[in-house]
C-alpha cells in the first residue's frame, strides 16, 4: 500500500493546548474508566509486551514486534501533533493489534472509547509498530469527536506524521522492510479532509 498526498488545501488550525487540556480535565473524572492498577497479568510477567508509556497501559498483540521505544516515540509524536497535555493518556488502556479492530460494529484501523477508556489500533505492519494510527486515534482522545466534525482533522497531515515515524531516523528495524508509507512526503499544507477509518 502506498499513501500519496492529495491536492493542497488551507492548513487546519489545531485547538490550543489550554482548551484541549481543559476539555480533558473536565471529562477525566466523569466520562471514562480510569485504571490505576495493571489491567492484565502480562504487566507482571511480560514487560516487553505489556508496559506503561506516557501514563497509559500499553499491550502489544503477540504478533506485534516488541517495541517499547517505538511506542514511546509514536505517542510522543501523537501528543505533540495535537499539542495535547503530556498525561493525556494517563490511565487509558492502549492495545496495538495485528488485525482490524471492531468499532461501532464495523471493521476499522482504530477505535477510541471514552466510556471504556480504551484506544485500540491496528498495526498495519506487525514488524513495524509505528504503522499504528496512533496520531489519528489520539485526536479522538483530545477532541472527543467520533464523527470527525472538528476542523482540526486533516488526513494528509496525520498520515505525514505517521510516515515520518515509519521512515524517519530511529524507526524500528522492521520498518525498513515495511511496504507501508513508501510514498513521498505530503505537500506542506495538504489536507484531503478527515479520515473515516478510525472512530
Amino acid at each position: 500500500m502506498t499513501l500519496r498526498a492529495h491536492a493542497p488545501h488551507a492548513p487546519r488550525r489545531r485547538r490550543p493546548l489550554a482548551v484541549a487540556g481543559a476539555l480533558l480535565a473536565l471529562c477525566a473524572a466523569s466520562c471514562r474508566v480510569r485504571r490505576d492498577d495493571p489491567p492484565d497479568p502480562c504487566f507482571a510477567s511480560e514487560p516487553d509486551r505489556c508496559f506503561v508509556s506516557h501514563g497509559a497501559w500499553v499491550v502489544l498483540d503477540r504478533a506485534v514486534a516488541r517495541g517499547h521505544a517505538a511506542v514511546d516515540r509514536a505517542l510522543d509524536r501523537a501528543i505533540g501533533y495535537w499539542s495535547a497535555p503530556p498525561d493525556a493518556l494517563r490511565g487509558w488502556l492502549v492495545t496495538l493489534e495485528d488485525h482490524e479492530v471492531e468499532c461501532n460494529g464495523a471493521p476499522a484501523s482504530g477505535c477510541t472509547s471514552w466510556r471504556r477508556g480504551t484506544l485500540r489500533v491496528q498495526v498495519l505492519d506487525p514488524a513495524c509498530p509505528e504503522t499504528a494510527q496512533l496520531v489519528h486515534e489520539l485526536g479522538h482522545v483530545v477532541h472527543q469527536d467520533p464523527g470527525h466534525r472538528e476542523r482540526e482533522w486533516c488526513r494528509d497531515a496525520e498520515q505525514e506524521a505517521t510516515r515520518e515515524l515509519v521512515r524517519g531516523p530511529g524507526a524500528s528495524a522492521g520498518c525498513g522492510r515495511s511496504r507501508y508509507y513508501t510514498g513521498p512526503p505530503a505537500a506542506p499544507g495538504a489536507c484531503s479532509g478527515p479520515s473515516g477509518e478510525g472512530r
